[in-house]
């Protein structure tokens, strides 16, 4: 396995011992409810993976757990006309900071399924 993905599969293991489950009773049987979506959190950390800016070397990737919400911070800003508000909207037009590595991921089964509308799904499974 590369490098790379053992670090993705290796932020997996945090959010799945650190996220907490919950219940509902549906008909006879009790339906788990994770409190955060894991597909939510695999596209955080892969869009931070593939979107940062590697030339700050002495930051890295973090993730922070809040009693409220997770956030996950990834090095540099974002790319010239590309805004929160465009993101939201999904409107955002395809720029890959790191295509090289985009590319790559795509290419591994199971990191990515689309390239360009992560932000937009992020918020559309949170929203749901």
């Amino acid at each position: 396995m590369d490098p790379l993905q053992e670090l993705i599969d290796g932020a997996e293991a945090f959010p799945n011992h650190s996220i907490a489950d919950g219940a509902r009773i549906g008909g006879w049987k009790r339906i788990d409810i994770q409190e955060y979506s894991i597909e939510v959190m695999r596209e955080a950390i892969v869009n931070a993976v593939v979107h940062r800016d590697y030339s700050q070397r002495r930051e890295s990737i973090s993730v922070f757990y809040y009693p409220d919400r997770i956030e996950v911070h990834s090095p540099g800003l974002l790319l010239p006309a590309i805004t929160m508000k465009l993101m939201e909207q999904g409107e955002v037009q395809l720029k890959l900071r790191n295509p090289i590595l985009a590319n790559l991921l795509r290419d591994i089964p199971g990191y990515m399924e689309r390239i360009g509308s992560g932000i937009y799904f992020m918020l559309m499974k949170v929203n749901a």
